[in-house]
Parts: C-alpha cells; sequence; structure tokens
C-alpha cells in the first residue's frame, strides 16, 4: 500500500491512497486507488479506480454512519452514495456480500447516481448494459428476509 499527500486538517484527514490488493475469505482485491478524506461519521473516496478478477469500479463513493460501531451491521446501518463512471460488476463478487447472489451468472456493466443503504439503496440516471439489453432510469432495491 502506498499513501502519499497527507494532509490533516482539524478533525479530517485526505491522502491518495494506491497499490492496494486485498483478499480475505476468498474475495479478492487486484487493484484499488483513490483520494480519501475521512471525518467522523463519513468516509470518502474520489477518483476511485478498483479491480477484482471480475469487476471494475470507477468513481466516486461516500460512507456516512453514526460510529465505528455501524460497521458491525455495514449492510444495513452504513449508508452510501456513489457516483459510478463506466463500471461492471459481476454478481460472484456481490455474493460474499449476500450469498444468495452467488447462484447467478451475471456481469453487468453501469453507470451513474446511488444512493442508501446495501440492503435498501436507488439509483437515478442509471444507465444498465446486459448483454444486448440496454436499461435507462430509476432503480430501487428493497431488501428481502430472505435475500441477505
Amino acid at each position: 500500500m502506498l499513501v502519499e499527500n497527507v494532509i490533516p486538517e482539524a478533525d479530517t484527514l485526505e491522502f491518495d491512497v494506491s497499490q492496494i490488493s486485498f483478499e480475505k475469505s476468498g474475495f479478492k482485491i487486484n487493484t484499488f486507488s483513490a483520494h480519501a478524506s475521512i471525518q467522523p461519521g463519513q468516509m470518502a473516496f474520489s477518483d476511485l479506480k478498483s479491480k477484482t478478477d471480475k469487476s471494475t469500479l470507477k468513481g466516486a463513493v461516500v460512507f456516512d454512519f453514526n460510529d465505528m460501531d455501524d460497521f458491525q451491521n455495514f449492510i444495513a446501518d452504513v449508508r452510501w452514495k456513489g457516483d459510478f463512471e463506466k463500471s461492471t460488476v459481476d454478481f460472484f463478487d456481490l455474493s460474499f456480500f449476500a450469498k444468495e447472489l452467488a447462484y447467478i451468472n451475471s456481469r453487468q456493466n453501469f453507470r451513474r447516481n446511488f444512493s442508501g443503504t446495501v440492503d435498501r439503496f436507488k439509483g437515478k440516471n442509471v444507465v444498465l448494459n446486459y448483454g444486448k439489453i440496454l436499461f435507462k432510469g430509476k432503480v430501487s432495491m428493497t431488501r428481502s428476509a430472505r435475500f441477505f
């Protein structure tokens, strides 16, 4: 991991992070880089670039939380906003967070704005490509008791 351009100011820490790779329980991030800003109740990542074997994310993500205990129940308690450029997510990668998705053999190309929690989020101006199918519009996902 390489951390550069560290700027501490009051209760905020900003820095550039790159050359990160990570593996835990079979989930592997091959590369991750971003400009990070961390302050009480918020972590923000702009100029985000992340790759796994099957997915690529580009854009910006902000995580809002009450305190670090919220990360114990990340799916329901940490709110996020994402603005993604041309990105690809494979359901295999998502299955590490929602096991039911492991049985869906699908890779989605997408871009635009999403917000909410992992178990309840919305997307605006979303563009999804799946094979020859193109979807443009709003997306809403609400947790199903059997889903997570």
